[in-house]
């Protein structure tokens, strides 16, 4: 690519969508067909950039299986740089089964539980001049809940991009309920939070988690307490919005109203949202929004990769109505 990139770090995979069945008038039940698309937290925000027509450079592990074949097609279809996407035959992709009730939320089981794919990045085989031509590094923390071979490369890649003055995302995807938060979990995350210039994450369920003094009493306040110069911290709240501490301030923006279909990506494609105002000279009040926005359009929608291009985007944004709370406030 001539063109400068966001190079997009970390865990890519298949999603089987199993829509709960519901119960018919009759009291029958009714099934939906399950569905396979693509999925992985950094690959979904790798997708939602690319939407919104940022070139993207991807650079993670799949196994020589068919659903690894499946994750770099659909990179290549979208116009993802793949040159950095691994393959390793000893590996397996997963595929994460996506178990969604009928208000949108979701459960998720990834399987196989072995040799998973997303785990593994030999810093031996990357391609680090992939930094030359970067405007951009997202990462995000699921390839750091267990000791392997990621961890150390992606961290030493995020590190070696902020040494260059290089912005640098990271996205904490703690998934504590899978598994657990050990003393080395957490120390592999901090070591991540340290490179990063925005670091995102949910109040209560991830930044709390990082503030060892925190309890379920006083959580309010837990990521205000990782702001540090050069370091914003931005919350994700679902319908409450989102949230950007800095060192110079406070800046809220409300959700919008949608009809959730599912939920799954949510997260996931706010950061590319956020990331594409930042990267087009927007505030951070107005990065907030767009993230907020694609979220809300995503939800409406079935799969992680049902995003906006930049028209659309602009169109939700003009006509779609705000969750009104009492924290709708933009500036404090």
């Amino acid at each position: 690519m001539s063109e400068p990139y966001v190079l997009v770090v970390g865990d890519v995979n298949t999603d089987m969508i199993v829509p709960y069945p519901t119960r018919a008038a009759d009291g029958s039940l009714c099934f939906t067909n399950p569905t396979v698309i693509g999925g992985g937290s950094a690959a979904n925000t790798a997708h939602a950039l690319r939407r919104l027509g940022h070139p993207v450079e991807f650079m993670g592990t799949v196994g020589a299986d068919a659903a690894g074949r499946q994750c770099r097609a659909e990179f290549t279809a979208a116009g993802i740089g793949c040159r950095a996407l691994l393959t390793d035959a000893a590996l397996n992709t997963v595929c994460v089964y996506a178990f969604v009730t009928p208000t949108g939320e979701r459960l998720l089981w990834p399987y196989p539980q072995e040799q998973q794919s997303f785990r593994e990045l030999d810093a031996a085989k990357v391609d680090w001049s992939l930094l030359d031509g970067a405007c951009w590094v997202h990462s995000s923390g699921m390839v750091y809940s267990s000791d392997s071979s990621a961890p150390p490369t992606v961290t030493a890649l995020l590190a070696a991009a902020r040494s260059r003055g290089i912005p640098v995302s990271f996205d904490l995807n703690l998934r504590i309920e899978n598994y657990g938060f050990s003393a080395d979990y957490q120390r592999r995350i901090l070591d991540a939070c340290e490179q990063a210039t925005y670091l995102f994450g949910s109040e209560r369920e991830e930044f709390a988690q990082l503030v060892l003094e925190a309890t379920p009493e006083i959580t309010g306040d837990a990521a205000q307490r990782l702001v540090r110069p050069g370091r914003h911290i931005i919350t994700r709240d679902g319908r409450a919005g989102s949230t950007a501490y800095t060192v110079e301030g406070v800046w809220r923006a409300a959700a919008f109203e949608v009809n959730a279909s599912d939920t799954i990506g949510a997260g996931d494609v706010f950061n590319a949202g956020f990331i594409h105002a930042l990267l087009c000279g927007d505030t951070i009040a107005a990065a907030l929004t767009a993230g907020n926005a694609v979220a809300g359009f995503k939800v409406s929608r079935t799969g992680a990769r049902a995003t906006p291009n930049i028209d659309q985007l602009a169109a939700f944004i003009a006509n779609t109505p705000t969750v009104i709370t009492q924290a709708n406030s933009q500036q404090h």
